[in-house]
């Protein structure tokens, strides 16, 4: 509803997009409260700083490239709690090391459990072997990490996806792919980026970019 409102400060105001956006608060607008989420998370050099924030303002995800908790190299996605301040590596790998990637986008459903990202790590889930950009849901209470950007049967996607949204409820995952493979029930030739929707509860995933007779 607007009262909290999470935001980064440059410390060079000319900067659009660089490592300058180094420090992320969450203000509260009804009585005036101002919190320190992360004193220092600049996002990696080419990657657009990230926020994402839960409907009751205690939770406030964020895109950097500086370890704020033991981390591999490269740009991560973090979430804060503002109540505890605790924060916690969000883009967790299945436990094969060595790997290395860059988040993207992020999304949070309304509770602020539930974390989407798009990554081009390939250690996230378990036979990821596509060597594309895909779309991933963390479930923080359950410790889970799963993929959206997948056909409805479970294969993987043969282009590249970027995320779009995560419904507030934490039931659809939006995104956008160069994938054609992703939709069983409509065939792909227009060889165009489309947008796709993935329901996270029975792995259903249906392209939405289609013409009002269900045509690309």
């Amino acid at each position: 509803d607007g009262q909290f409102v999470a935001f980064r400060v440059s410390f060079d105001a000319n900067v659009e997009l660089s490592t300058e956006w180094g420090r992320i608060y969450r203000l509260n607008r009804s009585n005036g409260n101002l919190v320190i989420v992360a004193d220092y998370a600049p996002p990696a050099p080419g990657t657009r700083p990230q926020l994402a924030i839960s409907d009751d303002g205690r939770y406030v995800a964020y895109t950097s490239s500086f370890a704020v908790v033991p981390a591999r190299t490269g740009n991560r996605v973090y979430r804060h709690d503002v109540q505890t301040g605790s924060t916690v590596l969000v883009d967790v790998d299945s436990g094969v090391a060595g790997q290395v990637g860059d988040v993207g986008r992020i999304a949070m459903d309304a509770t602020g459990n539930l974390v989407a990202f798009d990554s081009d790590e390939s250690d996230l889930v378990a036979n990821d072997t596509n060597g594309e950009r895909d779309v991933f849901v963390r479930d923080i209470a359950a410790g889970s990490t799963v993929r959206a950007s997948r056909r409805s049967n479970g294969a993987q996607a043969n282009g590249a996806s970027e995320l779009a949204d995560l419904s507030d409820d934490g039931a659809f995952v939006l995104f956008s792919s160069l994938a054609t493979n992703l939709d069983s029930q409509v065939v792909d030739t227009n060889a165009l980026r489309d947008v796709f929707r993935h329901n996270l509860g029975n792995g259903n995933t249906r392209r939405a970019s289609l013409d009002e007779n269900g045509q690309e």
